[in-house]
């Protein structure tokens, strides 16, 4: 799982603070989706663009960024030449972790992308130790092939998808036609949020949402939408307003195809045969090749893999999601996303879906929804065109293997502390609450010396309880109750509550 945020100005006259303030702090947030590697695209005006990249997280990048001489000129000649940026948080996949692995990947010194997904046949479109780089390469060739024409450009796209197996969500800028775009397929997710003064796009709308919140962006005169499966969207960087952004749905051709690809893991070291499938193929099964080999799988097989997961209780681990019902929030009960995982049990290369009501759950924030286990009934398994195993889970049957609500145990650390505080007087926790004022780790004992002094204020001397007992109207009844591990004495009536340490007997 990776992230891409980004932000395109609806006219020619730089970036606004408002706007430049939005994209690093979505960049920030979207770390979460991966803290490996950060990098950025910044698009000029005139076509020009720079490109920085690290293996590093998105505070450590951007404030080294902006610390740096060169960044700190390139940050300030946006604000007046600046038309596009464009951001990528790496979660490593395929390929170490260095800066030269980070995204974005430029190409012919004219071309910049930035992937988020999962290749598995990257070494068939280009021989790189990235499938992201090789992604590059391959949608470079294709829109080069356009040579400017759109509907050049769009046949040349939907040729070359036939050739991508894997889940892709890119984000490109050709300086040739000074263009950017924007393309999925259903393995990823990427949204739009269009605004007065710019249209910013993001892995997760939600998280964009809140980000131009708090920027001073109002909701209700966002328009958010999710962009579709195969829906190419094109930001002309040479226009204004309006005429920035155009949205069409392309049609990738069909790769003739009847077979699965497993993990190289599985094939590796294996002798190479040639085998014939179910449908009367022959094709070349095992062999060395570290990066992915092609077996053949029969429609027997196939059966067999049907019949032992059909109906069956599966456990997963989801890696991403894609959101649907914009903009509604989790609070209206009318959010829905589908999940994208994988089984463990499941040798085949794969993709496993899971359509889930947030709203349903009542989780707090949608990050709830990943890194956790969830469970669920397998409804279809089928054979996408690209030949890769899909399973669906029945909706109604995915639920987390954990609760929703968020509870916080107490640690084994919080225990001593409350044993020490309860030891000492009030005045040297008074004293000790005094000391504590300016050190923000330890904000938790604190909290913990608040609730001891709230509860000692409530228990009242023994004289005091006696004369209170004796006074009460209608009489007052002793009750030995067990608060905070200890054993007190109640006395209630019509002034309430009144506890005490010890017991009292009433002549």
């Amino acid at each position: 799982m990776c992230g891409i945020v980004g932000v395109v100005a609806r006219y020619n006259s730089g970036f606004f603070k408002q706007t430049e303030d939005s994209f690093f702090q979505m960049l920030y947030a979207d770390a979460l989706r991966g803290e490996d590697s950060t990098g950025v695209i910044a698009i000029e005006k005139d076509s020009r663009f720079h490109i920085a990249k690290e293996a590093s997280s998105a505070d450590y990048f951007a404030s080294y960024f902006k610390a740096n001489d060169d960044g700190k000129k390139v940050v300030s000649d946006m604000f007046s030449k600046g038309k596009a940026w464009v951001g990528h948080n790496r979660k490593k996949t395929i390929g170490e972790v260095s800066d030269d692995t980070a995204h974005p990947f430029l190409v012919e010194n004219k071309f910049a992308l930035v992937h988020n997904g999962t290749l598995f046949n990257h070494k068939k479109l280009a021989d790189t130790a990235v499938d992201s780089h090789a992604l590059a390469i391959h949608l470079q060739k294709a829109i080069a092939t356009g040579q400017g024409d759109p509907a050049k450009v769009k046949a040349a796209i939907e040729e070359s998808l036939a050739e991508v197996d894997g889940a892709y969500a890119v984000s490109m800028y050709d300086q040739d036609s000074h263009k950017l775009y924007l393309l999925r397929n259903k393995d990823r997710p990427l949204a739009l949020i269009e605004c007065e003064n710019a249209v910013y796009f993001m892995s997760e709308a939600l998280m964009g949402m809140w980000v131009l919140n708090r920027n001073g962006y109002a909701t209700d005169k966002m328009k958010i939408s999710a962009v579709q499966e195969h829906e190419l969207i094109t930001f002309h960087l040479d226009e204004s307003n309006s005429k920035v952004m155009s949205r069409e749905v392309i049609t990738p051709k069909k790769k003739p195809t009847n077979f699965f690809q497993l993990p190289w893991e599985t094939a590796q070291g294996k002798a190479t045969e040639e085998v014939t499938n179910g449908l009367g193929q022959k094709c070349t099964v095992g062999g060395n090749n570290a990066e992915g080999v092609t077996f053949c799988t029969t429609q027997k097989q196939l059966s067999k893999f049907r019949k032992k997961f059909l109906g069956s209780r599966v456990t997963f681990w989801p890696d991403d999601l894609i959101e649907h019902d914009y903009p509604k929030t989790i609070a209206q009960g009318a959010l829905k996303v589908t999940l994208m995982g994988g089984l463990e049990e499941v040798e085949y290369a794969h993709n496993l879906y899971a359509s889930v009501d947030l709203g349903q759950l009542q989780l707090r924030f949608v990050e709830d929804v990943l890194n956790k286990k969830w469970t669920g009934i397998v409804d279809t398994i089928e054979c996408d065109k690209s030949g890769y195993l899909r399973i669906l889970l029945r909706e109604d049957s995915c639920k987390p293997m954990v609760p929703s609500k968020v509870t916080t145990p107490q640690t084994n650390q919080q225990k001593e502390w409350k044993l020490t505080i309860q030891k000492q007087t009030t005045e040297e926790l008074h004293t000790l609450y005094e000391s504590l004022k300016f050190v923000a780790e330890d904000a938790w004992k604190m909290t913990e010396i608040n609730r001891e002094l709230a509860f000692r204020s409530s228990i009242h001397n023994i004289g005091e309880a006696v004369a209170r007992a004796k006074l009460m109207e209608n009489g007052a009844e002793l009750k030995q109750v067990e608060r905070e591990g200890k054993f007190l004495y109640l006395t209630e009536g019509p002034e309430g509550r009144i506890y005490y340490e010890a017991a009292v007997t009433l002549h």
